[in-house]
């Protein structure tokens, strides 16, 4: 109530978070003002006011490799609250959201709790880090080796070198075997992962044969370390020698041993034999022989015979075996040769004796025994008594007839 030609002012305030959106006097509007004066009041009048909620901008950005939610300009009314997630692309991850310029971390999302005021977040993205751990075992390496960081999505590769006389025995990748391999890659990682290589000596194969008659010691296949040594033994049977021995095909002589060192590959080793050869030297002195005559080789182990022949009208006289006598024998056998020997033989004229004898009533000349060598010629008498006549002479028991003379033949 207003006494007339008073004046009257009116306050218009707004609540918190709004503001006066318009003022009707009379139901026109007068603008927004927050304070309206009749003056001089000479009638009835109406006033109005309207308010509308403040609003504020809040700005969102985002970096490459993700995006916000919402995104750009948007308008929040004061007092309400505005939520954002963030979202990285693929192998990537939130780096750090900035509100107002100042860092809130990595988070996944923001509220804007009774907005107040205007604001601005922004947020940025990084690839995200995996790690791949490498490692190797003796005689060998792994490169890069250690612990390697690998963004998402990229690719690592990583080679395996071996020590000399190693090979690489096996590849674990995340524990598993990829074999052995000497280079391995990791493709469009998208998680931790482990590599690690394992190395093993190098072996070869020596094969070790021996022919008859004799044997290698080693012998067949054996597996040598490489840059290690293998010593051989040939040894041959009795009566044998080694003949030769070939190394990967190539002859080392006739050696009894042999050695590889430092070896780096396969090879072979083999030996062969051959019987040892003796010499009997035969030799016969004059007026006989000696079979077989001269030097003859005789193979270990054989037993060879000798025969001696005297010549007609002689004897052997000794005969010696490696300078000793071993009589006057015919034929002479060495048992079981096992070294060189000599045998020589000499001769002697035979004696042959004549036996003469008488019977009674006369004589014969020379009687007795008689000595002749042996080709020569002996001539007998025979002589009867007076008043007897020879009856019969009788040579080694044949008569020959009333002879009185007998040369015996040569």
């Amino acid at each position: 109530m207003v006494n007339c030609g008073a004046d009257q002012a009116f306050t218009i305030t707004p609540d918190p978070c709004y503001h006066i959106a318009d003022v009707l006097v009379d139901g026109s509007s007068v603008g927004n003002g927050g304070t309206y004066t009749f003056t001089n009041v000479t009638a009835n009048h109406t006033i109005s006011a309207s308010f509308a909620i403040d609003t504020y901008t809040i700005t969102a950005s985002s970096g490459p490799n993700g995006a916000i939610s919402p995104s750009g300009a948007a308008t929040v009314g004061c007092g309400s609250s505005a939520t954002y997630t963030f979202t990285p692309d693929p192998c990537y991850h939130v780096a750090d959201v900035l509100v107002d310029g100042g860092s809130v971390g990595a988070v996944a999302s923001y509220t804007f709790n009774t907005v107040g005021a205007s604001h601005t977040i922004a947020v940025s993205f990084t690839a995200d880090p995996y790690t791949i751990t490498a490692s190797a075992g003796a005689h060998g390496a792994i490169s890069p080796s250690g612990v390697t960081t690998v963004g998402c999505g990229a690719s690592q590769s990583y080679t395996i070198t071996v020590d000399p006389c190693y090979h690489v025995a096996d590849v674990l990748v995340d524990g598993s075997s990829v074999g052995a391999v000497t280079s391995y890659t990791f493709n469009t990682v998208g998680a931790n992962h482990t590599i690690s290589a394992s190395f093993a000596i190098d072996t070869y194969t020596i094969t070790a044969s021996a022919g008859p008659n004799g044997a290698i010691s080693p012998s067949g296949a054996n597996v040598v370390s490489c840059g290690s040594g293998q010593s051989f033994t040939i040894t041959p049977a009795p009566c044998y020698h080694v003949a030769d021995v070939l190394v990967d095909g190539s002859s080392v002589g006739a050696v009894t041993s042999y050695s590889f060192s430092t070896v780096g590959a396969n090879h072979t080793i083999s030996a062969s034999f051959a019987i040892d050869p003796y010499t009997i030297t035969a030799s016969a002195g004059p007026n006989g022989a000696i079979s077989p005559p001269g030097a003859t080789s005789v193979d270990c182990g054989t037993s060879p015979v000798y025969t001696i022949s005297p010549a007609a009208c002689y004897q052997i006289q000794d005969v010696l075996v490696d300078g000793a006598s071993v009589g006057a024998v015919s034929s002479y056998t060495f048992n079981t040769v096992g070294a060189n020997h000599t045998i020589s033989a000499s001769f002697v004229a035979s004696p042959e004796i004549i036996t003469a004898s008488a019977g009674a009533n006369g004589s014969i000349s020379p009687s007795g025994a008689t000595t002749v060598s042996c080709g020569s010629d002996q001539a007998f008498t025979i002589t009867p008594a007076p008043c007897y006549h020879i009856a019969d002479v009788l040579v080694d028991g044949n008569s020959v007839g009333a002879v009185t003379s007998y040369t015996s033949p040569t």
